[in-house]
């Protein structure tokens, strides 16, 4: 059995190195392998670029993938594991499509496994409980205006909050 590992962004490696370092089977796939190389550092691994050509070649039944790519891949992948009598995993949300996928997946004894890791894990339930924390405490009246805003996972296009920020630090001279 292989774990074949798609994405190395940063919320994707202390999983990724753990899993290596236990002596699991993973390829890891990166649209650059310079990237993962270097997010890897100190880990023996096997990078391959992503293309899912190659990685339906190299698919097995059996095998797992782990999508840590943006979430309009999921679904593609979670095909292409079925196709190949593999498994799937992500941590988003369950989309419409991929809950289509379910019936596939039972014909071909196969498991999708999504809304794990930290978005919408973690995060989610972590949430829940602070807002329940704070209206079971004494602090709370009935003019307390509740608010939450996480920006878990969330892809900016411009300006990012790092941009935002940046502007509204004082320039050195």
């Amino acid at each position: 059995m292989v774990v074949h590992w798609c994405g190395t962004g940063l919320s994707a490696i202390p999983g990724l190195k753990k899993l290596i370092m236990s002596g699991n089977n993973v390829i890891v796939w990166n649209r650059t392998i310079s990237k993962a190389t270097k997010s890897l550092a100190g880990v023996s691994a096997t990078i391959h670029e992503f293309n899912m050509n190659t990685l339906e070649e190299k698919l097995a039944p059996g095998d797992i993938v782990v999508s840590m790519l943006p979430g309009e891949w999921h679904v593609p992948l979670a095909k292409l594991a079925i196709s190949k009598k593999a498994h799937f995993v992500s941590s988003s949300y369950i989309s419409p499509e991929m809950k289509e996928l379910n019936n596939s997946a039972q014909q071909s004894n196969v498991v999708l496994m999504n809304e794990i890791g930290l978005d919408p894990g973690i995060d989610h339930l972590m949430a829940h409980k602070l807002i329940e924390d704070f209206k079971s405490s004494k602090t709370i009246d009935t003019k307390t205006e509740i608010s939450f805003l996480s920006y878990c996972c969330l892809l900016y296009t411009s300006p990012s909050p790092r941009d935002v920020e940046e502007s509204r630090m004082p320039s050195s001279a």
